[in-house]
């Protein structure tokens, strides 16, 4: 029972960027782990091109030592290197897959985002660091695939994601993104389940 309603701006406003996934797709941005060891809480991020680049609080990427998810959303320098504050989304995995990581095309859950954004909210007023309560991330992850009823080898978000890949897709086909839309605010059961904006 799900109602989604476009969010229109005639005239864009705000800083001009691109989004993560095309960025990494069409413009040569790279994410890794922190040297070949890795650090779960951190990766980096080189943004080679002549844009800014967006990366959105909850947006999943995907490889390298584990899946991870983007803790607060950064506005990224052109030509710059950057180290983020990330959350693993896979706690059956430390070993790479592959070097760099891709962009899933998937965000967190918003249950599990609000979940996500209160611990490093805390831990941002505390230490200064944009760091989640890792074991909290992964309780929720676990109980998701609870809920869709899967079991994946190494506790993935993305396994849940996959599983409902054709669900998501005939929804989405139903709800096209409109002219001038930069946003939505959803409801389930008449209630409000979302809103999301952007420049």
């Amino acid at each position: 029972n799900l109602t989604v309603f476009p969010v229109t701006l005639e005239k864009p406003s705000g800083p001009e960027y691109i989004a993560s996934a095309i960025a990494i797709e069409q413009h040569g941005l790279r994410v890794t782990e922190m040297g070949e060891d890795g650090s779960v809480p951190n990766l980096l991020v080189e943004n080679p091109a002549a844009y800014c680049v967006l990366l959105l609080d909850g947006e999943e990427l995907r490889g390298a030592k584990q899946n991870r998810i983007i803790n607060t959303t950064l506005l990224l320098a052109p030509r710059s290197k950057t180290v983020i504050n990330v959350s693993c989304t896979e706690s059956g995995r430390w070993s790479y897959n592959s070097p760099e990581f891709s962009h899933s095309k998937t965000v967190m859950p918003a249950k599990l985002r609000r979940k996500k954004t209160r611990s490093v909210s805390q831990t941002l007023e505390s230490v200064k660091e944009f760091h989640s309560n890792q074991g909290e991330v992964w309780d929720e992850v676990q109980e998701l695939h609870c809920k869709m009823g899967i079991d994946s080898p190494t506790s993935a978000m993305s396994d849940a994601y996959e599983n409902m890949r054709m669900d998501l897709k005939r929804a989405m086909d139903q709800m096209p993104a409109q002219n001038h839309q930069c946003g939505l605010i959803s409801f389930i059961n008449h209630k409000p389940a979302g809103l999301a904006l952007l420049s």
